[in-house]
């Protein structure tokens, strides 16, 4: 098995848009669980406070900085994606 769960034949039966909303989908059912972690941490920690701003959810979700990427960093990007599946081009297991 693969990222995804999928198998390296399904990996390069993907095509490029089909591994983009795999990548989406996956990044937003990410994003639900931090949410729902950071909703408890909330709760805990308004519970423990002194009298003062309560806390949000908001306050323990972990901060996203992303610089934009340059094309030479993107096509490395690429070119580890299609290394992680080995050298096989044409959809066959490797084994």
């Amino acid at each position: 098995m693969t990222a995804f769960g999928l198998t390296p034949r399904d990996a390069w039966r993907l095509t490029l848009r089909e591994y983009h909303y795999l990548s989406k989908s996956h990044e937003a059912g990410a994003k639900r669980e931090h949410y729902r972690f950071a909703l408890v941490c909330s709760v805990i920690a308004n519970a423990h406070r002194s009298k003062g701003k309560p806390f949000k959810p908001d306050d323990f979700m972990p901060r996203e900085k992303r610089k934009k990427q340059t094309w030479q960093e993107q096509l490395q990007v690429l070119q580890h994606f299609v290394a992680s599946y080995g050298e096989d081009k044409n959809g066959g297991d490797e084994a």
